[in-house]
């Protein structure tokens, strides 16, 4: 890969990166449904990258549902 496509996909992964919603997870699962085309090049070009953002996501998602719902405690068990 050339520096031209370097710097191209790195600027996907940026862009996607800065403009991840930080309010709900449906806002969140939205940004990633409304960006395939993007996230399919940045797959093709540098899946690496694209690894990276998909960690990005979860983390963010684990962020969210921490803020709306507060820390999961580690004892607790799901209701039968």
């Amino acid at each position: 890969m050339d520096k031209k496509d370097f710097d191209f996909v790195q600027n996907i992964y940026l862009t996607m990166k800065a403009f991840m919603p930080e309010n709900t997870i449906l806002d969140l699962r939205a940004h990633w449904r409304d960006n395939q085309r993007a996230l399919a090049l940045l797959e093709r070009m540098d899946p690496k990258l694209h690894a990276q953002l998909i960690e990005d996501f979860k983390i963010r998602k684990a962020e969210i549902h921490e803020k709306n719902f507060g820390k999961k405690d580690p004892n607790e068990t799901a209701a039968p």
